[in-house]
């Protein structure tokens, strides 16, 4: 449990002593996509993360795009809302990730798009790419920011892919997180150049 206190500084004025304590809120950064049911989960969510579980995991080594359902834990959101999310990984060393999520649409803006469109699509919208880690079990990205830590960990198999990420904002005293769920198919080839 990260401590919650911290100790400033420590001064002298007249022979007594302060101390000043900084007040730091803890966090409930959840460091195993198998934690991620802890709370609020549904059916679906349950489901996503028990194949994520039990897929054999094939690192994606090639450039491809995956899009597909998500669904989210989130304060306000209807945890069996079915969103959209699209990501891509680009080869290149290191391995890099981009992704995209569409709330509230009545279907898929992504699932028709070439690769090409998915690519420039994102890229319009200011997404950059990320630096993947890949582990033993799955791929793994972390975005630290000033306010939200989030964690993205993917395992592909196949041309299926599942995502599970947590966002944990750093300046909630709650555990106000937001758990994400997404079951994706590799629908997004890039053209191949001519020879």
């Amino acid at each position: 449990m990260p401590q919650v206190l911290k100790i400033f500084s420590i001064f002298s004025l007249s022979g007594l002593s302060f101390v000043l304590l900084s007040y730091s809120p803890p966090s409930f950064a959840i460091e195993n996509p198998e934690e991620l049911c802890d709370r609020g989960c549904t059916h679906t969510m349950e489901q996503i993360l028990t194949e994520f579980q039990s897929a054999l995991f094939e690192p994606s080594l090639s450039t491809v795009g995956y899009t597909g359902s998500c669904y989210h834990v989130r304060r306000g959101f209807d945890p069996e809302h079915e969103h959209y999310g699209a990501i891509i990984f680009t080869q290149n060393a290191p391995m890099l990730f981009s992704g995209l999520f569409t709330f509230f649409g009545s279907k898929s803006p992504y699932e028709k798009m070439s690769f090409e469109e998915l690519d420039a699509y994102m890229s319009k919208r200011s997404t950059r790419k990320h630096e993947v880690v890949t582990t033993q079990n799955f791929q793994k990205i972390f975005l630290p920011s000033e306010t939200v830590n989030i964690t993205y960990w993917i395992k592909t198999s196949g041309a299926q892919a599942w995502l599970l990420s947590e966002w944990d904002y750093k300046y909630s005293s709650e555990p106000e997180d937001t758990r994400i769920f997404c079951t994706l198919y590799q629908r997004h080839l890039p053209q191949q150049s001519a020879p």
